[in-house]
C-alpha cells in the first residue's frame, strides 16, 4: 500500500512537471493585459487565474483531500457552458490532486475554504488532455473558466437540515411555547 501511494505521488509529480512552463506562456502572452476575472486576480505559478469571489470560514483544502464542490464550467474564449453541478442538482466529489476534473481546478482549489466561491481561468494545457471527455465543446488543449463554490471537505456530504414539522402547538396565533424559569418549572410565554 505504501509503495502505492509513492508511485501514485510520483506520477503526479513528475507527470506535470513540464504542464507550468506550457500553461504559462498562454496566459502571460500580454503580460501588459489585466486578467479578465479584476484587479484582485491571483495567478498561480501553473498558470492558473482565479479571483475570491466570497471568501471562505471552513477548512482549507489540501492535496488529498476529498473535497465536493459545486461548479459551472464554460469553454473559452466563447463562454459555452459544458457542465453545471447546479443542474444536476447534487455538487460533485473531488480527490484534490487526483485529476477528478482537470489538472487546472485541483491547482485552483488548493487553499480555498469551505464555503468560498472562486471563478478560475484554467489554461489549454491543464484543461481535459485527449479522450478524457466525451463532450465536442471539450477538445484537447482549450481554455476553461470555471465558477466554483467549495461545499465540503470530507468523505461524506452532510445532510440538509430539514424545516422542523409544524405541530399543534406551533400552527395557532394564540400557541404559547412553554420555556423553563431557573426554578425548573415550566412557564407558558
Amino acid at each position: 500500500m505504501k509503495s502505492l501511494k509513492l508511485l501514485l505521488v510520483a506520477s503526479l509529480l513528475f507527470g506535470t512537471a513540464a504542464l507550468p512552463a506550457v500553461a504559462k506562456k498562454e496566459f502571460t502572452k500580454g503580460d501588459s493585459k489585466k486578467s479578465e476575472l479584476g484587479a484582485k486576480t491571483v495567478k498561480l505559478p501553473c498558470g492558473v487565474e482565479y479571483s475570491e469571489d466570497r471568501p471562505g470560514t471552513g477548512a482549507a483544502a489540501q492535496f488529498g483531500n476529498v473535497a465536493w464542490i459545486d461548479f459551472v464550467g464554460y469553454v473559452m474564449p466563447e463562454g459555452k457552458q459544458f457542465d453545471s453541478t447546479k443542474l444536476r442538482g447534487k455538487p460533485q466529489c473531488i480527490t484534490v490532486g487526483a485529476g477528478s476534473l482537470c489538472k487546472g481546478v485541483d491547482e485552483g482549489i488548493i487553499g480555498m475554504k469551505v464555503g468560498a466561491k472562486r471563478t478560475m481561468l484554467v489554461p489549454g494545457p491543464l484543461g481535459f488532455p485527449k479522450g478524457s471527455t466525451a463532450s465536442p465543446l471539450l477538445t484537447p488543449g482549450v481554455p476553461l473558466k470555471y465558477e466554483i463554490e467549495l461545499v465540503h471537505i470530507g468523505y461524506k456530504l452532510p445532510k440538509k437540515p430539514e424545516a422542523p414539522a409544524a405541530t399543534s402547538a406551533t400552527k395557532g396565533k394564540d400557541a404559547k411555547t412553554p420555556v423553563k424559569d431557573t426554578k425548573g418549572s415550566a412557564k407558558p410565554i
